[in-house]
């Protein structure tokens, strides 16, 4: 929307701005006295402000919901005071859950730990003591007992009972677990009596829902998660008005922020029909529609339509417990309990079935609009032939009030998107600008609960344009917000690594566009954008052919709106011109591994090769992993630890029938990853040919580096001219080192230059930043000799940092993550191989430094397996620096701690083969790591566990040697 000056800004628009600051601060201004000191626009803020208000309340009810999931950033703790975290249990809104063990006690716990990010504030910690002492002083059978709170490494935590079970969630996600009327009665009377207990207590829980009902297998159940409880007779920390709970399972009054026991008995109602239902019991776009519309949230299908087995006493129950009207619910858990226990036993229930004109009497106050409608439909049936003569007179008074309220629509909806664009400017940060070419600077930090909150928003914009043009076209206004809402959702799941779902997002906008204003020059260069960002998706997915046929078709249509051009518009010209660029960059881009979730290691990355000076490693100074004195442990890559007194040498040909290989160090490859890329897809199961790839690479990086150049002379200051043409520099890079040329060096110094001078520009941007940070990573290590060890050391130390700010402050973004992960690990190789020269002193330094960058690469990807854990890439990645990591420990002879890392490599490796059996790299992989490990049982001494390691490794060799 455009900004305007106080002297020509809209009133209803100022009186629209000042009542969201009314509703945000506490101190909602009455509509109806806006309304009516305001007559000239009264019948716009009756209509409006509601709408602004329940727009708000969402936005509200979603950033703080309970079920979002809280996230502890890349790593987590490995323990918190007196208890040693064993595993992850769960996730809640405000934390995560981990088993764990008190040590001073030796017994298992469940600890739910809060993100230090999240008690940033003294009122958030307020919050945070205060739901400690509330669930701390809840004693009941089915209450999940609190022990007590904790504080360590910036962690706020408390312990609580382990139970052992799950939530009733888990039951309603398994077909084959369906519970019958009478065990939903037996969980209904737990819970109701827990809630009559804490009621009593003057606690409420405000998020009764099936993820909060833990039951066993013998349905014992306890209620969890009080976190979002608000004692009754305390309103100081909880501000009146606050949205807590979870939109599916609110009751009406708390949609508005007004809670009582009624609504925790509403929400338990809405489980237990979900349950028997197998189905939520109101779908969340019917909440969404009654907000906007401002009419009652509709009751659900009555239970025996979905569930004839269901008894008509405990549908009579429910349908109590559920009702829209507070005054006709339950007034107390206590009797709800009572009468579920009556039901069990047989026994009279103390409601009854509300009769049929009751039932039409009440839908007709709920809906008095539609039922006078109804009525009015009949005795118009009988009218129509006195009112008939008057049809022209009507009709032409209707034309004339449509054209009145289609003006007022279109000044109610301007004001409308303005709102909800104003929610995704705070979350998005800037990524609804569809037309721009801006690059983001410090946007919001990225999770999946901003992802999910904006994408619940976007029916909001298809809400306004049904409810305000009955013909859908909307205003241009609302069709660029509307586009602009897709593209911030579609790159917030993008760059959260959930690329399928920014393809469908991507897709549904291509589908639109024919709708807007695609003819002119600028929406065709609007498809081309979108082209390009659903061929990128594709490419992280490894798809490239369809990713190639996208970026040829947007290149198509540049070409076509280039020759229509006016050369005069010289903003146009270079709008078409860079995204030109942008698309011959895009069709030279390959995808490294580790760049996205299928992008597995080349198979090169388990070989052994001797090294001399020749071929980049000086003489002397190859990566060895341990004493290379005949005789000693660690000779080799082949060589099995110190032989056990009495035990006969094993021979190599156990494990290597065709003999060991060549001995010598592991390959430092010299690309981003520090591994060789994958054979590239054609997407159709082929291969594509590596020359014609490099030729026509080459091609399009050179067109797209001149271009840029231009653009650059044209407007020096466009932050994006600058990024794009040091990316295309380190491609072109990338692209002269993957053949026999010797790389210059000249086009990443540029890029390095390029990229510093941005950030002193714009020291808070985090796109440049990265892109620096990647460029500093981006060294060859094969080539480096001992003279420039240092420079080299130099940038991976800034590139590391700066990619672990960039984790901290998005710790679920994969693209961070994984640069951060590949630069520790260069970083350890780097200092691995410098200490092989170095003083005693200074190589037990080193080697620990090289220790300590290795864990943070393991660390990295294991955050990746644990938010991905169906991307096969990433756990190949996982299991190669689990790989690595025990080599080093064994280097040093720590040999439980290779142990460790070794036996988690394993584990990663068979499962990538259990889901991807046709990649190579899982196989070739296991028998050296199986090897490694039987060096590091054979240090501990570990006969047996030895043994079946050389086992292993034999045996897998052997698979591979048969082709097996």
């Amino acid at each position: 929307m455009d900004s305007k000056t106080p002297s020509n800004r809209n009133p209803v628009e100022s009186i629209a701005s000042d009542y969201v600051e009314s509703v945000r601060s506490g101190q909602r201004l009455s509509v109806d006295s806006l309304a009516e000191a305001n007559p000239e626009h009264e019948s716009a803020l009756r209509d409006l402000l509601p709408v602004i208000e329940k727009l708000e309340m969402a936005r509200q009810a979603h950033i703080q919901k309970p079920s979002g999931l809280a996230t502890l950033g890349v790593s987590r703790p490995e323990r918190l005071g007196d208890f040693q975290l064993v595993r992850q249990i769960g996730r809640g809104g405000m934390g995560v859950v981990f088993e764990a063990v008190q040590e001073s006690l030796g017994r298992r716990v469940a600890l739910k730990v809060l993100p230090s990010s999240l008690l940033s504030s003294d009122e958030q910690l307020r919050r945070f003591e205060h739901e400690s002492r509330t669930a701390a002083a809840l004693h009941h059978t089915n209450i999940v007992p609190v022990f007590g709170v904790g504080q360590d490494q910036g962690f706020h935590y408390f312990v609580m009972q382990r139970i052992d079970g799950h939530g009733l969630d888990a039951l309603l996600l398994d077909p084959d677990r369906n519970l019958t009327p009478q065990q939903v009665a037996k969980v209904g009377v737990q819970s109701a009596s827990a809630l009559a207990y804490a009621h009593h207590q003057q606690v409420l829980h405000r998020d009764i829902k099936p993820a909060n009902l833990l039951v066993n297998d013998d349905l014992d159940l306890w209620i969890t998660d009080f976190g979002v409880a608000k004692a009754l007779e305390s309103d100081a920390v909880t501000r009146t008005g606050d949205v807590v709970g979870t939109l599916r399972y609110m009751a009406p009054e708390q949609v508005v922020g007004e809670s009582d026991v009624r609504s925790d008995i509403y929400s338990l109602g809405l489980t237990l029909y979900e349950l028997l239902a197998g189905r939520p019991a109101i779908d969340d776009s019917s909440i969404r529609q009654a907000i906007v519309t401002r009419r009652p949230v509709p009751s659900p299908p009555p239970l025996r339509q979905l569930n004839s087995s269901v008894p008509k006493d405990l549908e009579t129950i429910l349908q109590a417990a559920m009702s829209n009207d507070p005054a006709a619910r339950y007034q107390t858990a206590s009797a709800l309990e009572q009468d579920l226990a009556a039901f069990l036993e047989g026994r009279s229930i103390s409601v009854r079935r509300m009769p049929r004109w009751e039932r039409v009497h009440r839908w007709a106050k709920r809906n008095p609009a539609v039922a006078a409608l109804s009525m009015l439909s009949m005795l118009l049936l009988a009218s129509v032939a006195i009112l008939s003569s008057a049809g022209f007179i009507q009709l032409r008074a209707a034309f004339e009030r449509e054209q009145r309220n289609r003006q007022q629509a279109e000044q109610i909806a301007e004001v409308a998107v303005g709102t909800v664009d104003q929610i995704f400017q705070r979350f998005a940060g800037g990524m609804q600008d569809a037309d721009s070419d801006k690059e983001f600077a410090a946007a919001p930090a990225i999770s999946l609960e901003t992802a999910e909150l904006l994408e619940d928003l976007l029916p909001f914009y298809d809400e306004i344009d049904r409810l305000s043009f009955a013909d859908g076209g909307g205003t241009p206004q609302l069709q660029r917000s509307t586009a602009g809402a897709q593209t911030a959702v579609a790159e917030l799941h993008f760059n959260l690594g959930h690329y399928q779902r920014a393809i469908e997002t991507f897709e549904e906008m291509l589908e639109k566009q024919p709708a807007m204003n695609v003819g002119s020059n600028q929406g065709h260069v609007q498809v081309a954008k979108l082209r390009n960002r659903l061929g990128f998706a594709f490419r992280m997915l490894g798809n490239d052919g369809t990713a190639e046929q996208e970026h040829r078709l947007a290149l198509q249509m540049l070409k076509k709106v280039a020759l229509e051009m006016n050369p005069a518009n010289g903003t146009e010209s270079r709008s078409i011109r860079f995204e030109t660029a942008r698309t011959h960059y895009l069709l030279a881009m390959h995808v490294l591994p580790g760049m996205g979730p299928t992008a597995m290691p080349g198979v090169d990355v388990l070989r052994s090769t001797r090294f001399d000076s020749r071929a980049g490693w000086p003489r002397g100074a190859e990566p060895r992993f341990g004493p290379q004195v005949p005789g000693q442990f660690g000779l080799g890559p082949m060589r099995r630890g110190p032989f056990r007194p009495g035990a006969k040498p094993r021979s190599q040909e156990a494990i290597h029938p065709s003999g060991p290989p060549e001995q010598g160090g592991p390959v430092l490859f010299e690309n981003s990853s520090g591994f060789p890329r994958p054979h590239r897809s054609d997407g159709r199961g082929g291969q594509r040919s590596e020359q014609g790839d490099s030729t026509a690479s080459a091609e399009n990086l050179q067109i797209a580096i001149s271009i840029l150049r231009q653009l650059i002379d044209e407007d020096p200051e466009n932050i994006s001219y600058s990024l794009s043409l040091a990316r295309s520099l380190r491609q072109q890079e990338h692209d002269a080192r993957s053949w026999p040329r010797q790389r210059s060096g000249v086009g990443t110094r540029e890029s390095v230059v390029l990229l510093r001078d941005l950030k002193d520009k714009h020291p808070d941007n985090q796109t440049v930043l990265f892109e620096l940070s990647e460029t500093l990573a981006d060294h060859h290590l094969l080539r480096l000799g001992n003279t420039e060890l240092t420079d080299s050391k130099a940038h991976l130390t800034e590139a590391a940092e700066t990619f672990t700010q960039l984790c901290e402050v998005h710790p679920n973004v994969p693209a961070y993550i994984n640069a951060m992960a590949h630069t520790y690990f260069k970083l350890g190789m780097l200092m691995e191989r410098e200490s092989q020269d170095a003083p005693e002193q200074a190589k037990r330094e080193l080697r620990s430094q090289a220790k300590v960058a290795l864990r943070r690469a393991v660390d990295g990807y294991a955050a990746q397996v644990q938010m991905h854990p169906d991307a096969m890439g990433y756990r190949a990645w996982y299991a190669l620096f689990l790989y690595y990591e025990g080599r080093n420990a064994l280097s040093s002879e720590l040999y439980e701690q290779a142990v460790t890392s070794l036996q988690k490599s394993v584990q990663q490796w068979n499962q990538v083969i259990e889901s991807k059996p046709d990649e190579q790299i899982s196989w070739r992989a296991l028998p050296e790591t199986y090897r490694i490990l039987g060096q590091a049982h054979d240090g501990l001494g570990n006969a047996k566990e030895a043994d079946a390691a050389f086992e292993m490794a034999a045996i897998s060799q052997r698979m591979i040697d048969l082709g097996l």
